[in-house]
């Protein structure tokens, strides 16, 4: 039958499972219902207590109803409640859970923490030692101060919410270790905080031939600054880099570079803090019609609009769903296919895994099985063949 005849085609069924990734943890949601499993060393799993011991999937039921899953860093936690506020619990060190810790009971938040004057949150983010949301009125950061991850503040930590001058209509906001990206309903991208690995998207301090060799201005940067325009969407890694999708659907990259995150030869890369960076978001070589992206610690991956999954950068633990041995020392910038995996919908990437979710309302997950995270007894195990997450 000529399928041109009958109109279009439905548009393919969403699943009724999401998954946000952590450091060595995983949330999945159904509903208002958030499991969550992985490590535990800080009570990140919600439960009002901490017992260095890892949870294999399904995991643990978070108490409460949520509007979105936890946005999980290494060590703590933070979602937006059905109330639309923004709680947080695990470790505090520097307020990231938006506790004072010599006050609010040390450096772990064990019980479910509502963050001070987040009513109307829409976005919630956590990096190394901080947090930010979004809301209506524009963005606000709080936890520890050092290198501008929080925005302009006096003081070498903060348990409240810390504006960020001139960012306000925010579709999507996400942190790295030590920095955050917003982009904004027009598709514009704006970063701040630390530079020490172009994650801000700062311009080389000296041209090539100049003297000293070329290398990329270090300053950190409270400000909000535009990296790029007209973008589709975001992922910023737990790590040092970011992607974004352009308007064209190819994908873009920028920051931290060592093991070919970039989707480009490391080698090209000026040198910054002992390592490969590049500031300019550069277009990934041999990827376009990328439809969702997700960021890892030094890997990136991308699902196609035909539903099939690519990824790029540190192989070493099989994040990138192939063989680490074909791969020169563990990397490669290359985008590679993901083999025993389809119909993908939604795509997310921790430390060094990766995991997807098919149409069919199925996880599959690949890489590092830090935290007990994909599922089998040895938490120390990485596969580089997805396997299917049980029970969730």
């Amino acid at each position: 039958m000529d399928r041109g005849m009958i109109g279009p085609l439905p548009d393919p069924p969403e699943p009724s499972i999401h998954l946000s990734a952590g450091g060595g943890n995983l949330c999945v949601t159904r509903g208002d219902t958030v499991r969550c499993w992985g490590t535990n060393d800080y009570a990140q799993l919600g439960q009002g207590e901490e017992d260095g011991t890892t949870h294999p999937p399904p995991g643990k039921i978070l108490p409460g109803t949520w509007a979105t899953l936890p946005s999980i860093y290494v060590a703590h936690a933070c979602a937006i409640t059905a109330g639309n506020e923004i709680s947080c619990w695990g470790k505090n060190g520097d307020g990231e859970t938006g506790r004072v810790p010599e006050v609010d009971g040390g450096d772990v938040t064990r019980a479910l923490s509502v963050v001070s004057n987040t009513r109307g949150a829409l976005q919630v983010s956590t990096g190394d030692g901080f947090s930010c949301a979004a809301f209506d009125r524009g963005t606000s950061c709080w936890g520890v101060s050092s290198k501008g991850r929080i925005g302009p503040f006096n003081g070498e930590r903060t348990a409240s919410p810390n504006a960020i001058p001139g960012l306000d209509g925010v579709a999507s906001l996400q942190s790295g270790k030590n920095f955050s990206c917003a982009r904004k309903h027009d598709g514009s991208i704006w970063c701040w905080g630390a530079a020490d690995h172009a994650q801000i998207g700062r311009a080389k301090a000296q041209e090539a031939g100049a003297d000293p060799p070329p290398h990329w201005d270090t300053d950190s940067h409270p400000q909000p600054r535009q990296v790029l325009a007209g973008t589709l969407s975001l992922a910023v890694g737990k790590f040092q880099h970011s992607c974004a999708i352009l308007s064209d659907r190819k994908v873009a990259c920028w920051g931290d570079n060592l093991a070919g995150q970039l989707g480009h030869d490391w080698a090209l890369d000026p040198p910054c803090e002992r390592t490969k960076c590049n500031g300019r978001p550069t277009v990934v070589s041999g990827l376009s019609a990328a439809r969702e992206i997700a960021v890892g610690y030094e890997h990136s991956c991308a699902v196609l609009t035909d539903d099939m999954v690519y990824c790029w950068g540190n192989n070493a633990s099989g994040a990138l769903g192939h063989d680490p041995a074909l791969d020169r020392y563990g990397c490669t910038p290359v985008p590679t296919q993901v083999l025993g995996v389809s119909n993908v919908a939604h795509i997310v990437a921790g430390f060094a895994f990766t995991c997807a979710i098919t149409r069919d309302d199925h996880a599959w997950c690949w890489g590092s099985n830090i935290g007990g995270v994909l599922g089998p007894a040895d938490p120390t195990a990485s596969t580089f063949t997805p396997v299917r997450l049980e029970g969730i």
